[in-house]
């Protein structure tokens, strides 16, 4: 029988920050840093400290180690100032944790929360060169729609 561990999705902490700072790092290093994305390590305990005070910032725990976390915020949107998009900016799960439903546990912990604040509509990313196919057809199973491509240039 396969060792299952216990899962826990929570709302994220001050006392998680350096954790969720690690990972967010992996992201970067996986996922931006080819695309030639500046990292600024004060930018990032900012933003973290925001989504984590003001905004949407979930953590996935195994075993008493956050192994995956998933930030973002809600925000007017700017065609119709009524209804609040809830836009996912970070979504990250180690590699060892991958093999389970981390990543969607912290989709619909986002989901709940994003909805409870009030959000008509949710936008996740995936990035081209993180599992694009994988992560396409797991939006898909849960509602989601291609809405855009985005392209990015260093200039």
């Amino acid at each position: 029988m396969p060792n299952l561990r216990e899962l826990t999705i929570r709302k994220a902490t001050g006392e998680d920050k350096p954790r969720i700072i690690e990972l967010i790092i992996e992201f970067y290093k996986e996922s931006l840093r080819d695309f030639g994305v500046k990292f600024d390590l004060e930018t990032l305990y900012e933003t973290v400290q925001n989504f984590i005070d003001n905004q949407i910032g979930i953590v996935a725990e195994e075993e008493g180690k956050i192994v995956g976390v998933i930030g973002g915020m809600i925000a007017p949107s700017m065609f119709d100032k009524s209804q609040k998009i809830g836009q996912e900016s970070v979504w990250y799960v180690t590699q060892e944790a991958r093999k389970g439903k981390v990543g969607l546990h912290l989709i619909k912990a986002f989901e709940e929360e994003c909805i409870k604040r009030g959000a008509n509509a949710i936008i996740m990313i995936h990035m081209s060169n993180l599992y694009p196919e994988i992560l396409d057809r797991l939006y898909k199973i849960n509602g989601f729609r291609l809405m855009e491509s985005n392209y990015i240039k260093g200039v």
